[in-house]
């Protein structure tokens, strides 16, 4: 840093116009590093663009969202919904449907949370049978919800359930049941036209003209939580933000101890105060979603929350030291543009499911935040657990990162030693 003091008179500062003679070398290297910068910030938004809209382009299409349709009726409601669903498929935006063999209800909400489908249409034993027998015995109790079970599991991804799955499943179940509400009591009042006992039978049961057939919505795992998805999405910038923040730190830091401290300490030193200052704000950024109502004991009890820390601290630990890595390879101004890149292709993956996304899309799985915001749903709701998973790529990030960032510091140093100036980028 230059003393500080008065300013020399020999060497006037702040004192030329912009299209001053003298300072055209300056406003020539200023104007080039401007069109450079507003040409690769120009790159950068049509790539980041086309991979952020890219995942979100086709997210109406249902076609590869399976669902299970379940008749375990065998009689004429089971035909009505079998039907329509068959029929949907005809149209442009359907699910892919399965049919698929079940012992019971439990066993195809197994299915449903161990996510071999994203929802069920369970028409139910004997829903024709019951209706048939509620009306012609004027069955007071008889309940129409009890005809079919609509499961879902919102926990898995909130926003597909909430916005393709259920209403999806809405769309072709509600008509369907209406229609076949509508044919099945009017021939059965024409089969009994006269029939005065049969007629007042039906007085005593008024849902079973009304509403004949009904269904049930049953999510397993519901979503209730509305702190949870600001931990999934918001989150998730947060944690890039506050990355950021502490590589600016590291750089500021390198430079200030670089030249007077050994190459093999300068190295440790990168490391552990990333590593120490990302823990902290880990386990900083963990209390504020439990003080918050982020529920972290449900099915993990007192370990959810060390569970929910680790993993906070080893994604945005992941994150940052490929940051550290990166810049002491490239340089800082160049961190400016890559940090563009990290943060669209990192936050692409963790709202919607890959399903409705391209194949290309499929390398969301390799990234940090993914898993960080996967294993927070399992963690707050108990979903499917993949943690194994996803503390392998996390560990795996910050391995490598730790690898390549180490080997860089060296390299870059021992390049200074020989040239006898310290410069670290």
């Amino acid at each position: 840093m230059p003393p500080r003091g008065p300013p020399s008179p020999h060497r006037p500062i702040y004192h030329l116009s912009f299209f001053h003679y003298d300072f055209a070398r300056y406003r020539r290297s200023a104007v080039v590093t401007m069109l450079i910068s507003i040409a690769i910030n120009l790159v950068v938004v049509w790539s980041c663009g086309a991979i952020l809209y890219g995942a979100f382009y086709q997210q109406n299409y249902l076609g590869k969202l399976k669902i299970y349709i379940v008749d375990f009726d065998g009689d004429n409601l089971g035909q009505y919904v079998t039907g329509a669903f068959n029929a949907s498929l005809q149209t442009p935006n359907h699910f892919k449907l399965v049919y698929q063999s079940f012992q019971n209800n439990e066993d195809v909400r197994r299915h449903i949370y161990e996510e071999q489908a994203y929802g069920a249409i369970i028409i139910n034993r004997g829903a024709t049978q019951t209706w048939r027998d509620a009306i012609s015995t004027g069955n007071s109790s008889y309940d129409p919800k009890l005809a079919v079970e609509m499961v879902s599991e919102s926990a898995r991804n909130p926003l597909t359930a909430g916005s393709h799955v259920v209403p999806g499943m809405t769309a072709v179940l509600q008509p369907v049941l209406v229609n076949a509400s509508q044919t099945e009591v009017s021939n059965y009042m024409n089969a009994n036209v006269g029939n005065n006992t049969a007629l007042q039978n039906v007085l005593k049961c008024p849902q079973c003209i009304s509403d004949a057939f009904s269904y049930t919505p049953n999510d397993i795992l519901p979503a209730y939580n509305a702190a949870t998805l600001g931990a999934q999405l918001s989150g998730a910038v947060f944690l890039i933000v506050f990355v950021f923040a502490v590589t600016g730190t590291s750089f500021e830091l390198a430079n200030k101890i670089g030249e007077h401290l050994d190459i093999w300490h300068t190295i440790a030193w990168r490391i552990l105060h990333p590593s120490l200052h990302y823990l902290l704000i880990a386990l900083s950024l963990t209390g504020c979603q439990a003080a918050f109502g982020v529920p972290m004991t449900s099915p993990w009890g007192g370990r959810g929350f060390v569970i929910l820390w680790m993993l906070n601290w080893l994604c945005i630990s992941a994150m940052g030291l490929a940051l550290e890595a990166f810049w002491t390879i490239t340089g800082w101004w160049i961190l400016n543009f890559f940090l563009n890149f990290y943060v669209v292709w990192n936050l692409g993956g963790v709202s919607y499911s890959f399903e409705e996304m391209p194949g290309f899309f499929k390398y969301y799985y390799g990234f940090p935040l993914f898993h960080a915001v996967q294993g927070t749903l399992t963690v707050v709701y108990g979903t499917r657990s993949h943690l194994g998973s996803n503390f392998g790529v996390l560990v795996a990030w910050n391995v490598v990162s730790i690898i390549v960032l180490a080997a860089a510091t060296y390299y870059r140093l021992s390049r200074n030693k020989r040239a006898g100036f310290h410069r670290l980028w």
